[in-house]
């Protein structure tokens, strides 16, 4: 598994290093209170390895360039990245795109601002809300357990 630490943000004064509920680990300025992903010097959210987790964020920070993308494992003993990779289509409607290499391998239909709007693709459900945001800053699809159901702490492995 691959870990980044690329950050421009500079603290105010200590660190913490917190696990949040969610599973995301995150580095924020002691000062300020973790109240939001705006106030994280670091979280691991944004460097995804093989699972999509709730609240983890599929796709692009437009304003950075950088992009959350899931890939799989060599094997079961070797986590390193593998030809599989799943992540969000920057181009035309939202829509989430599977590579085999530099190949599409498989891609959703486009989001239409409540499903995707295949009918083979995945349906609002009682189980998890799914989510996309495309404004000038975001590009991602993310879900989250629905009301009721709570997280277990399982997410979407690739």
């Amino acid at each position: 598994m691959a870990c980044s630490a690329n950050s421009t943000k500079e603290a105010k004064s200590s660190v913490v290093l917190q696990l949040l509920n969610s599973g995301n680990l995150v580095l924020r300025d002691k000062q300020s209170n973790g109240d939001g992903l705006g106030s994280y010097l670091w979280q691991n959210f944004d460097y995804p390895c093989d699972t999509l987790r709730p609240e983890m964020k599929l796709g692009w920070d437009l304003k950075t360039g950088l992009e959350r993308r899931l890939s799989s494992w060599k094997s079961t003993d070797d986590p390193s990245p593998a030809e599989f990779t799943w992540g969000v289509e920057l181009q035309g409607n939202p829509e989430i795109v599977m590579w085999k290499g530099s190949n599409k391998f498989f891609r959703s239909s486009p989001w239409n601002g409540i499903t995707f709007s295949s009918a083979l693709d995945v349906r609002p459900n009682s189980v998890f809300a799914l989510n996309c945001v495309n404004n000038e800053d975001e590009l991602y699809y993310t879900f989250n357990p629905s009301p009721g159901y709570g997280s277990n702490g399982n997410g979407a492995t690739l």
